[in-house]
């Protein structure tokens, strides 16, 4: 689910503590969630002051909806030449045009939720992991 759609919707925190939301496009690489962002970006400040995240798919409107997911934890900022340029290339993105000074995150996952109707459409089914929880699921009217 969080692959169905390119674009995503980053949450960072702020210097005050405030929510920010970012587009963003991420992907899974080695199997690993990978997102970059352009120098001197806002979001790079605040994960530069704290690397706790909030990604949320992208998503359709109903009646189409099949779900969509969601998954926080810390980001690792890459700085080793080598590995960004391996990583952007396996993005589809060319380094030399976007530049190696721009950040790439590893994204170190602590928790996902998976959201999604039921086969009988008629209530939501919510599938959790977390590293202290582990996985739980539960359904919704």
């Amino acid at each position: 689910m969080l692959d169905a759609h390119v674009h995503k919707t980053l949450a960072t925190l702020r210097a005050d503590g405030s929510p920010r939301i970012s587009g963003i496009e991420a992907k899974f690489i080695d199997d690993e969630l990978w997102f970059g962002s352009m120098p001197g970006s806002r979001k790079n400040a605040d994960l530069a002051r704290d690397p706790r995240f909030a990604l949320h798919s992208g998503s359709i409107d109903p009646p189409d909806w099949e779900g969509d997911a969601k998954v926080a934890g810390v980001v690792e900022d890459v700085t080793d030449p080598v590995r960004k340029r391996a990583i952007f290339d396996a993005m589809g993105a060319d380094p030399e045009q976007i530049g190696l000074d721009s950040k790439l995150y590893r994204a170190d996952v602590r928790e996902v939720a998976v959201t999604r109707l039921t086969e009988s459409k008629d209530e939501l089914a919510i599938d959790f992991w977390s590293e202290a929880g582990g996985v739980r699921s539960l359904t919704r009217k």
